[in-house]
């Protein structure tokens, strides 16, 4: 029989933790070409985390479940009396008690990039090789079986201004193999690897790999290229000299430019493009499971200092089609560039769409005073592009393969 008693009631946890961390500087004295010496900085944490079993009858958070003669309930799976939480009623089960033991380490690895000129004057420049981090690995003392958690690894370097960076999970644990012909899997067991193969102690589970980009270029010098050194977000700054965007249009002769010589078009253009290509997989058991591949690219070009064009695009290598594509354009309208007008395009897959807007570019009127005309879907002058670009491409090889498939 359930009966409820009212009244007040204070539930309180509480958890304690404890850390420790420190530097550990090394230094090699190795050259290789201009690159000088070798340093290596190590970090590594350790933390200890704990939490009380808060359904032990000592806090008072639960009861045992009795019959009307008093007696206790037993579970029949454990043999123990079942208890029960006295604000929900509900049944609690085991113990909630947290010991665990947690442990990381970041490894830096840097070099001097050392110049000498005709005068002998000497230069040097701090250059960060590689960033090796062992992330956090716990050991929970309280855990039934696999008491170790996962093992992950970080790694991020710059080469010639392409970013690389990875990451990797790695299992400690064995598999076993259940079941027989069709219906065979692989299970994990509390088992180490290494008591098994030392020279194999861990099993790769999931790894990522990403390689990025990017270049500027324009910004009103005499011409159009690279501006090494220069980051900005696309489709803002290195708009020249004295222009930003939402400044007034220059009064001039359409042949000549403040920035460039009398007589003459400037035809610097603040440019960005900035591509990112990732791979990646899972690998859970012994078959790779959720392989992935994609190369995706965003442009923007600033044709005048009121007009911009943004896009983006990408191709999945592994399915082998386009994905998500987008174009914008915008212009700031008035002498005091108050409002603002932006075209945006989708013309591939099922989210394919356009809109046109129009609106103010104060924050707090910019949802009050809009003009929004949105189209969704494959009619239209402008719909079905992704589909007429499929099949005009199929027609060009025959019409065979992949013909049928739509971009998405």
């Amino acid at each position: 029989e359930e009966r409820r008693v009212t009244g007040f009631y204070a539930r309180r946890e509480f958890s304690t933790s404890l850390s420790a961390n420190t530097e550990v500087f090394g230094t090699f004295p190795v050259r290789a070409g201009p690159l000088e010496g070798l340093r290596h900085r190590m970090t590594p944490s350790l933390s200890f985390n704990f939490q009380p079993n808060f359904n032990a009858p000592f806090w008072g958070r639960t009861r045992t479940l009795r019959f009307d003669n008093g007696d206790p309930v037993i579970d029949d799976q454990t043999g123990e009396p079942i208890r029960y939480d006295i604000l929900d009623g509900n049944r609690v089960r085991g113990s909630i008690e947290q010991r665990t033991l947690s442990f990381s380490l970041d490894n830096e690895f840097e070099t001097k990039y050392v110049q000498v000129d005709s005068t002998g004057e000497r230069s040097e420049e701090t250059i960060k090789l590689l960033d090796l981090d062992l992330t956090s690995v716990s050991y929970n003392f309280t855990a039934d079986s696999l008491k170790l958690s996962d093992i992950g690894l970080r790694a991020r370097t710059t080469i010639r201004d392409f970013r690389l960076s990875s990451r990797m999970t790695f299992s400690p644990y064995a598999l076993r193999p259940v079941g027989s012909g069709d219906d065979r899997r692989f299970r994990r067991v509390s088992q180490f690897m290494f008591t098994e193969s030392p020279l194999t102690p861990v099993r790769l589970t999931r790894f990522n790999l990403s390689l990025s980009n990017s270049f500027e270029g324009g910004g009103g010098s005499s011409g159009v290229g690279i501006r090494p050194g220069q980051r900005s977000r696309p489709g803002s700054g290195g708009r020249g000299q004295g222009q930003r965007r939402g400044s007034q249009e220059p009064s001039q002769s359409p042949n000549t430019s403040p920035s460039g010589p009398k007589g003459y078009l400037d035809m610097s253009i603040p440019w960005s493009l900035s591509f990112n290509f990732n791979y990646g997989f899972r690998k859970p058991r012994k078959r790779i499971e959720n392989q992935n591949a994609s190369l995706d690219a965003q442009f923007s070009l600033d044709l005048t200092p009121k007009w911009s064009i943004e896009g983006r695009t990408g191709y999945d290598l592994v399915q082998n089609e386009i994905t998500t594509t987008s174009i914008n354009m915008s212009r700031d309208i008035g002498r005091c560039s108050c409002w603002v007008m932006s075209f945006s395009w989708v013309p591939f897959g099922a989210r394919q769409s356009f809109s046109f807007n129009l609106q103010v570019k104060s924050g707090q009127l910019s949802q009050l005073l809009r003009l929004n005309i949105p189209r969704t879907g494959s009619e239209g002058p402008l719909g079905g592009f992704g589909d007429r670009l499929q099949q005009t491409a199929g027609g060009l090889v025959g019409g065979g393969g992949r013909g049928g498939r739509s971009f998405r």
